[in-house]
């Protein structure tokens, strides 16, 4: 059992070099010139979070838009590395940091989107005290997806999300988990998943059953960009096309070859990024640059009170 449960609560973590990982503080991009700034923020549970906001180092407006990246869960603010080198040049600026229990933050566990959900509240509170964000998107990968999706549910402010390989609820990921272990009957698979759930519940102390994003999909009205690819075997690409059907927002999926951890090519980047560009140029939409069809338009919001709501105003 403690062999699946780490696969989930405590995967391969990724420790780097700070001064050698993330480069330079200051670079150029088009002629321009950008700076990085390294920031320690502690959560609402008392652990450091190590963060980086990517900035023009000159600019004549006060506040820009802000898109945060939320890693996966193997991942780190690493990964936001060329995510902000697409972004920068259209007028943005992005943070990126490490969830707790990942990277070089504090904390032994992730938790696959729950505390995660945690730490962007905390982030998005820092960056709104600075007063330097006119607007914050979200960009999240997997675990970061998940957590974007459960964030979001509660706070209609969120100027759009960009959703890449997001599941639908972690039950099924774990399920699809124990099923790869072929020595295990299907006939124990309720058994082990009921021991699974306990013991992560012991160890990382929350409950599996609590982290499901499908759940929470159609409380978030903000355009949203689902990414997937069609080869991915940890979350299949069922998944999306799932979360996307129950998407009430402007939404767009796009779907690409490779699997779960391929790297995603520049021209998706370069796709994204120009969708990005239409959504800040026409707030609240997906802007008439996307496929007929591949929109939808709702104009009265659900209430967005809810227990989850309640949670998060509380931590």
């Amino acid at each position: 059992m403690k062999g699946i449960s780490k696969l989930i609560i405590r995967p391969l973590r990724e420790i780097y070099s700070p001064i050698i990982d993330l480069g330079p503080a200051n670079f150029i991009l088009q002629g321009k010139v950008y700076t990085r700034s390294d920031i320690k923020i502690r959560n609402t549970r008392g652990m450091n979070l190590e963060c980086s906001w990517y900035q023009p180092k000159f600019s004549d407006k006060q506040k820009l838009p802000c898109i945060i990246y939320c890693h996966g869960n193997c991942g780190s603010r690493l990964d936001a590395i060329d995510i902000a080198k697409a972004l920068l040049p259209i007028g943005v600026s992005v943070f990126a940091f490490d969830f707790s229990g990942s990277g070089l933050s504090e904390g032994e566990y992730v938790t696959l989107g729950y505390y995660e959900s945690w730490d962007l509240k905390t982030i998005i509170e820092y960056i709104k005290n600075t007063e330097k964000a006119s607007g914050i998107g979200l960009w999240g990968r997997s675990m970061g997806a998940a957590c974007c999706i459960l964030y979001a549910s509660c706070d209609p402010e969120m100027m759009f999300l960009i959703l890449d390989s997001p599941f639908t609820s972690l039950k099924e990921v774990s399920e699809q988990l124990i099923s790869s272990y072929k020595i295990i009957p299907k006939g124990l698979f309720r058994y082990v998943f009921a021991a699974l759930r306990e013991s992560i519940i012991e160890n990382a102390h929350f409950d599996i059953l609590e982290v499901s994003p499908v759940k929470y999909i159609g409380k978030c009205l903000m355009p949203a960009i689902f990414l997937h690819a069609t080869k991915d075997r940890l979350v299949n690409v069922a998944q999306s096309r799932e979360l996307y059907e129950k998407y009430y927002g402007d939404k767009y999926l796009l779907e690409l070859g490779g699997g779960h951890n391929s790297t995603r090519p520049s021209l998706v980047l370069d796709r994204v990024v120009e969708i990005i560009k239409g959504i800040l140029e026409s707030p609240h939409s997906l802007h008439e640059n996307l496929e007929d069809g591949m929109k939808t338009l709702r104009t009265v919001p659900p209430s967005f009170k809810s227990k989850r709501q309640n949670s998060l105003e509380k931590a």
